[in-house]
């Protein structure tokens, strides 16, 4: 289920950790409006929503940990296997042809699936051909698509060199760099912000709470030991 959130929901998470619980939804995943394409506005813009939104995702996680509840938060749980070693597909907006998209009359894009509604002349809207007249390894043989590709290895690199969640991340998403800040090159987005660096903070907060409340019971197990014998 995809949950698209708003920043008045961010003060309830109980309600729809509740909801999910109580329906038997076990498989989620959260979105927020994003500046991009043909959105031309968030409802998050112009507050830092980045510590509301780890601290109900963090809420959601205690609340099932707490009921027992197996609720699987996709972003989260990518994260967790992720920093756990588990092989997982890298980040296919930053590779060449690894998503593509063909529009009704034939042209063509890649990188991020929205760049097809995205108005860029400098990079002729981010089409690199028409699959009725070309293929692929024509396309890729283009200026605009040679300078579009070096672009995004320019904040690929950026971003790698910059941003201590570059590993569960793999550079962004280049729809939103162009969008929010109008340059492929470009590092950190709102975007990022928001969903990955969020559900990063959350797990590593849950992890951490864990941690502490284990300690505080053995710590707590060992005293009772010791008073029983003294």
């Amino acid at each position: 289920m995809i949950t698209v959130l708003h920043p008045d929901g961010l003060e309830c998470p109980e309600d729809y950790y509740g909801f999910y619980r109580d329906h038997g939804i076990t498989q989620i995943s959260f979105s927020v409006d994003e500046l991009e394409g043909a959105n031309k506005r968030s409802s998050f813009a112009g507050t830092d929503f980045k510590p509301a939104i780890t601290a109900f995702l963090l809420a959601m996680l205690e609340q099932a940990y707490r009921d027992n509840f197996p609720l699987h938060i996709r972003e989260v749980e990518r994260i967790a296997q992720k920093l756990a070693g588990v092989e997982l597909s890298e980040n296919e907006q930053v590779e060449p042809w690894a998503a593509i998209v063909v529009a009704a009359d034939g042209k063509v894009s890649t990188f991020s699936p929205e760049f097809m509604e995205v108005k860029a002349p400098e990079y002729e809207d981010f089409v690199f051909g028409n699959i009725l007249e070309g293929d692929l390894p024509v396309f890729a043989k283009t200026e605009v698509f040679q300078r579009c590709s070096r672009d995004v290895a320019v904040g690929i690199a950026a971003c790698k060199s910059t941003c201590r969640y570059f590993g569960v991340c793999g550079g962004g998403s280049p729809v939103n760099k162009f969008s929010e800040r109008g340059d492929l090159r470009a590092t950190e987005t709102e975007f990022c912000r928001l969903t990955t660096q969020t559900c990063a903070d959350a797990l590593l907060a849950f992890i951490d709470l864990r941690r502490t409340a284990k300690s505080s019971f053995e710590r707590a197990t060992f005293e009772r030991r010791v008073s029983v014998r003294l």
